[in-house]
């Protein structure tokens, strides 16, 4: 069999939402418009999948899940050497109580996948770069947004995402196990408004405090000033950065988790293949 490779979809989920989610957004995990040909794992039977897919127009993709996000899909297409492929596009999808964000970002990078009696070996080449978001849906409550107004906004929370990583990377926080521990971790730094008084960060002060209400919340625009850089002080005081956080955590803790999520990809792999 011919290796494929590089059109490559992410899809990231919330996994207590993913059956939901899958139901409501159609197609875009359900495979209706492909075929499984083979099937390979990594680390057990929750471990990596990766498999052979055959799409309606008769093209043969490789499509791997990592273990680490379960509901995330990379897609790859032939490089035309035998078990190399070309990475070219991310899929991805983050659900919340309140709807979803889905889009396709472009990506430049190479891998291989090379077969043997058992599998194969997965190596994804460093360094995979990202380009740019090229389209999307987003669904919030009882409205939907496609096309160029999907775009523009997924490209917008895109831009204030980045600089929300760039901050949080800044803090050289522990490492969490998973979402729900970075949730924990971050939320009362970023919202301790929003939590207890007994989980709120010690620099966090009313005392004297200037505040602000948006999104009905009374920000503390003091603690905003002396914790956050310039650039992300209107988010917070405006209730922007809480809106991001409700409605696309889990898109946040991707790409805060986004370099060790490659970096497990440029080592080696053996899969092993399964019925």
């Amino acid at each position: 069999m011919k290796t494929p490779a590089a059109f490559f979809v992410l899809a990231f989920v919330v996994l207590s939402g993913c059956t939901s989610l899958v139901e409501k957004t159609g197609n875009f995990f359900s495979g209706r418009n492909e075929k499984e040909i083979a099937r390979y794992v990594h680390g057990g039977k929750n471990g990596t999948r990766l498999s052979f897919v055959r799409q309606s127009d008769g093209g043969e993709v490789l499509v791997i899940v990592p273990q680490a996000f379960p509901a995330l899909r990379f897609k790859a297409l032939s490089s035309g050497d035998e078990g190399a492929f070309y990475i070219s596009s991310l899929s991805f999808i983050a659900s919340s109580v309140s709807g979803w964000n889905e889009f396709t970002l472009e990506l430049l990078g190479t891998g291989t996948f090379t077969l043997n009696q058992e599998g194969g070996t997965l190596r994804f080449d460093p360094v995979l770069e990202r380009l740019r978001i090229v389209e999307g849906r987003i669904k919030l409550n009882d409205s939907r947004l496609t096309g160029d107004q999907a775009l523009g906004a997924l490209r917008n929370r895109e831009e204030r995402i980045a600089a929300i990583r760039s901050w949080m990377i800044s803090r050289n926080a522990p490492a969490f196990t998973g979402q729900e521990s970075f949730e924990e971790y971050f939320k009362p730094l970023l919202f301790p408004e929003l939590v207890s008084r007994k989980k709120r960060p010690p620099s966090y002060t009313e005392e004297d405090a200037a505040w602000v209400r948006a999104d009905g919340v009374r920000w503390n625009q003091s603690y905003t000033l002396a914790m956050f850089p310039e650039e992300l002080r209107p988010l917070r005081d405006s209730g922007a950065m809480l809106r991001d956080w409700e409605e696309a955590s889990a898109w946040i803790y991707l790409e805060y988790s986004w370099e060790s999520l490659l970096e497990s990809f440029y080592t080696e792999r053996d899969f092993t293949k399964i019925n």
